[in-house]
């Protein structure tokens, strides 16, 4: 059995302190890639509607522009025909291009109705979009705004990984090697890595199964490196150590 003093049972907690510490910003940097993924997805659906919506208002414009180049076309056809009557001598042929060069002027009328409905609606969907693009930047700058976020609170927690790193190991020089031997061995042992835990009521805090009352007892008493009987970390009652 190892024995330690409350001194060095102390460098343990706090090994254990730190290694929580650590473990809890490790948890933090391993959730904010598929944050920033999130965000990404977000920033690229809002863009594509945005994106539909402006394809949506070109396709409108084009259809206007090609009901013009249809009108035109029609138009210079009724011009071929009004100087192609006045060559024409029969009168049966006369007549068909008449009917001819009205059928095109049927069809110019029902363009330029549509031409005016295209308007109208091309009106409406320019309101809608100057709306569409003012929200679309709000959202892109709310979303870029906490992708920044995000990137400051990761170099944040690096720095603070860093400093703990350091920490951890000015602590450790601390502890006779048999001790930190022990504490290492444990933490390679356990899964999470989680080597110290306290007991609290005869529950210990690691495995939350009750410890028999003859080590609770001891853990008041004694000196003695003791490990739950359960998951064999190594436990301690808080502040209740005996000096040596």
């Amino acid at each position: 059995m190892l024995e330690v003093t409350k001194d060095e049972m102390d460098v343990l907690i706090r090994l254990q302190a730190n290694e929580d510490a650590r473990n809890k910003i490790k948890s933090s940097l391993n959730k904010i890639p598929e944050q920033m993924a999130v965000l990404d997805k977000q920033l690229a659906e809002e863009e594509q509607k945005m994106r539909d919506r402006e394809t949506l208002s070109e396709n409108q414009k084009k259809q206007y522009r090609d009901c013009e180049a249809e009108i035109k076309q029609r138009q210079e056809s009724i011009k071929k025909s009004d100087l192609k009557l006045m060559s024409i001598k029969s009168n049966k042929e006369y007549q068909a291009v008449l009917t001819e060069i009205e059928d095109l002027k049927r069809q110019i009328g029902k363009l330029e109705d549509n031409m005016i409905k295209l308007l109208d609606d091309l009106d409406e969907a320019e309101k809608h979009l100057a709306d569409d693009r003012r929200e679309w930047e709000e959202e892109k700058s709310r979303l870029e705004e906490e992708k920044q976020d995000l990137e400051e609170q990761r170099q944040q927690e690096e720095e603070r990984l860093t400093a703990l790193d350091d920490e951890w190991r000015k602590i450790a020089e601390e502890a006779p090697k048999a001790v930190l031997d022990q504490f290492m061995e444990v933490r390679g042992n356990i899964a999470g890595g989680k080597a110290v835990a306290e007991v609290r009521d005869y529950v210990c805090q690691g495995c939350f199964m009750n410890i028999p009352a003859q080590m609770y007892n001891e853990l008041h008493t004694t000196n003695i490196l003791r490990f739950c009987p359960f998951c064999n970390r190594i436990v301690f009652v808080n502040g209740n150590h005996k000096e040596q």
